[in-house]
């Protein structure tokens, strides 16, 4: 049985697609119309099995799995643990660092997703 693309599916791509930072299941479904937060669910899983959305895991209390869409460019996010916003980074800032592993380890790299935790400068006021 071949699964099809929906509109909910569509509807999620898209909503990814335009965010620049990595998102919940929950924030999307709070966005609205997109159906039940099971459905959403299940169309995130889909999506990112198909590779068309990735996700990263945070060990945060704020919730687990953020979404993405990784087409848009390198990926480098910090997270604050204490209001739980996530902000950007330039990937270019990690260049000569990967330049290191690739000659060290005898790796070419060809994705690169990081993540960092701490505290952003609002929270440490």
């Amino acid at each position: 049985m071949k699964v099809r693309d929906t509109s909910i599916r569509n509807s999620l791509l898209e909503y990814v697609e335009k965010k620049a930072l990595p998102v919940s299941a929950k924030e999307i479904h709070s966005s609205g119309g997109m159906g039940n937060i099971s459905t959403v669910y299940r169309g995130l899983e889909y999506l990112e099995k198909k590779g068309s959305i990735s996700s990263i895991t945070v060990s945060c209390e704020c919730g687990l799995v953020r979404y993405y869409y990784p087409q848009n460019s390198e990926k480098c996010f910090i997270h604050c643990r204490k209001c739980h916003r996530f902000f950007s980074v330039d990937a270019l800032e990690f260049s000569d660092v990967e330049k290191k592993i690739e000659k060290k380890l005898n790796f070419r790299i060809s994705e690169r997703v990081m993540y960092f935790m701490g505290e952003c400068r609002s929270c440490l006021k």
